[in-house]
């Protein structure tokens, strides 16, 4: 089985729209690992007027959930804690007091945008998230409508995000447009990581073991463990660039 590592995935209960309970963040992890995940790197929703649980509770709430996994999995699965930032004016401010919670050690922020975003908003957040040294991970890229042209995510990838799709996207468990769409940037070679996005055991569950299937199948298996570990991977061990004075 393919070492796997999920790092868009909402198990952490009680701080979103994800795992309601501790049952069901159990079985959320149980269910990744037995698909193969080794790695977990929860990442609740920050957003202001609908996810707003402070960074202090979250913390508390982690420190839980990595107990319980050590009881459960007894070291064979590691878990880590960023979050899913929505890219609006209240992250720009977190970001100015640099009060986020980046992947592993430090270098990368999972990166949430609005559905009604231009191309131009995307170029402009990201800038400036890498003005402040860190590198976006644009989450579940193919949801979005007003990006829709392989220009726009070539100039991101130039600009130095990092393109996440949805495991259930290849799957075709959340539309057909979706579909298509995070083919095409698979076949274009413009997409670093596939992830869960997993909320619940009843429609938003881990479908990464049939990911990994699909893309061993269509792309070979060197650049299936790109797209499931080894980038991911990458991005854990990643460093934040302070420059120009920004710390």
């Amino acid at each position: 089985m393919m070492r796997i590592a999920d790092i868009h995935c909402h198990v952490l209960p009680y701080v979103d729209d994800g795992a309601q309970d501790w049952d069901e963040s159990a079985e959320l992890l149980k269910m990744q690992y037995e698909q193969g995940v080794r790695l977990v790197c929860c990442t609740p929703h920050l957003r202001k007027g609908m996810f707003e649980i402070p960074d202090k509770e979250i913390l508390e709430q982690f420190g839980f959930l990595k107990e319980m996994a050590e009881k459960i999995f007894h070291g064979n699965l590691k878990v880590y804690l960023s979050r899913e930032y929505y890219c609006d004016e209240a992250f720009l401010h977190r970001l100015e007091k640099n009060a986020v919670i980046p992947y592993g050690n430090g270098g990368y922020l999972l990166t949430e945008f609005s559905h009604r975003y231009t191309p131009e908003q995307f170029f402009e957040y990201v800038e400036k998230v890498i003005n402040y040294g860190y590198r976006p991970l644009i989450a579940h890229v193919e949801r979005y409508p007003e990006l829709q042209d392989i220009e726009d995510i070539e100039e991101l990838v130039r600009m130095g995000a990092k393109i996440q799709i949805n495991a259930g996207s290849l799957l075709k468990m959340e539309g057909r447009q979706q579909a298509r769409w995070a083919k095409k940037l698979l076949k274009e070679g413009l997409v670093h990581v596939v992830a869960s996005d997993a909320h619940d055991v009843q429609t938003r569950t881990p479908e990464l073991e049939k990911a990994a299937i699909y893309l061993e199948k269509k792309l070979g298996t060197e650049e299936a463990e790109k797209l499931l570990w080894k980038n991911q991977i990458q991005i854990m061990k990643s460093r934040r660039r302070i420059e120009n004075g920004n710390n």
